[in-house]
């Protein structure tokens, strides 16, 4: 991490932040393949702002996994990089989000500006470095396997998954992921923690005080992903 934190005028420098996004996925890519789950609710879960060093420029992230509702099946691994986990439901609304597993559950709630408004450039500054610029990593590397699982689906991905394995595999963990935005929309939002047992707790690294939201706001996107390696020279 960083020797500075990335937020001064409301971090301490033991504190850090974790990144959760809620919402609905989906991938043009694989969306012509009536097998293939390729559009449904999910979540990211990201430790952003991460430097090669200690005075190094915050420009990296660490991705924990994408968290995706388990009955989808082998669902479209968009983000390449990230390291899925099915849980028993993920439920998106326009009010909130609802995650369950077994006896271990997470409620947030949302409320949107409306009219939309647009979020403080400071924020949204910091917003558009973790979403359009930071190089992600994971601890697993990235999963190229899914074109292989399902040996009928011929796409462009596909195409181009199967030209890079080789060289992604070699270098692997040195490999990260980044978004190229080509449309964009954000609006001010607040999101508010109702409910969160441990073991979702254990999975944002948060303790057991009350959660501190930063920022939050409602956002649409569409972009592509890329993967770069090696991503540290």
């Amino acid at each position: 991490m960083p020797t500075s934190p990335v937020f001064p005028d409301i971090l301490t420098t033991d504190s850090h932040v974790v990144y959760v996004d809620f919402g609905y996925f989906g991938s043009v890519d694989f969306a012509s393949e009536p097998s293939i789950s390729s559009y449904g609710t999910e979540s990211a879960i990201i430790i952003p702002f991460l430097a090669d060093g200690p005075n190094g420029i915050p420009k990296y992230a660490l991705t924990l996994g994408q968290i995706y509702q388990r009955d989808r099946g082998d669902i479209a691994r968009v983000n390449i990089n990230s390291p899925y986990y099915g849980i028993d439901e993920v439920i998106v609304t326009e009010t909130g989000a609802v995650w369950k597993n077994g006896s271990e559950e997470l409620r947030v709630s949302f409320v949107k500006s409306n009219p939309c408004q647009v979020p403080k450039p400071y924020r949204q500054h910091q917003f558009d470095v973790l979403v359009e610029e930071e190089l992600q990593f994971s601890f697993t590397g990235p999963d190229l396997g899914y074109c292989d699982r399902h040996l009928s689906v011929e796409n462009p991905v596909c195409e181009i998954m199967e030209g890079i394995k080789t060289d992604v595999d070699e270098l692997s963990p040195n490999v990260c992921q980044f978004y190229q935005p080509t449309s964009k929309g954000s609006c001010e939002a607040s999101l508010t923690f109702e409910s969160i047992t441990d073991g979702f707790r254990d999975l944002l690294l948060v303790k057991d005080d009350p959660i501190a939201v930063l920022n939050s706001e409602r956002f649409y996107d569409d972009f592509d992903i890329s993967l770069k390696y090696p991503c540290m020279e």
